[in-house]
């Protein structure tokens, strides 16, 4: 069975979670493959949406998004491109690892969810 695994910020929401959703129960209706959403913000109580750790505690998650996002106010980005200021290392690379997904899916990643250097981690998987 090829197992898809689709990352995005949130489960739930407009625009970015609306489209990974509808995608993951499409794969998952086709026979052969085993679809999951990893999101770093799960409100949702569906199965097929799993909640990939960042930081040992939901506190110091919040801590180094507030950081994050004061720091990219120095860039002063136009309210009209998404951006993510996150430089930290943190164990969504270890998850991915762990899950051994035959395809990554990067649907949308921004909001604090993974550094440059956890997609490079990413990238050496394999």
């Amino acid at each position: 069975m090829m197992k898809i695994l689709h990352l995005n910020t949130e489960d739930m929401g407009a625009g970015a979670p609306i489209a990974v959703r509808r995608l993951n129960e499409a794969l998952n209706r086709l026979n052969g493959i085993s679809s999951t959403i990893g999101v770093k913000v799960k409100t949702t109580d569906d199965l097929a949406v799993q909640a990939l750790p960042g930081f040992r505690s939901k506190f110091w998650g919040k801590v180094v998004d507030k950081c994050c996002n004061e720091f990219v106010k120095l860039y002063k980005p136009s309210e009209h491109v998404p951006y993510s200021a996150y430089f930290l290392n943190n164990a969504v690379p270890a998850s991915i690892s762990v899950l051994k997904p035959d395809i990554l899916h990067l649907h949308w990643i921004c909001g604090n969810f993974i550094s440059p250097k956890g997609l490079q981690t990413i990238s050496e998987i394999g």
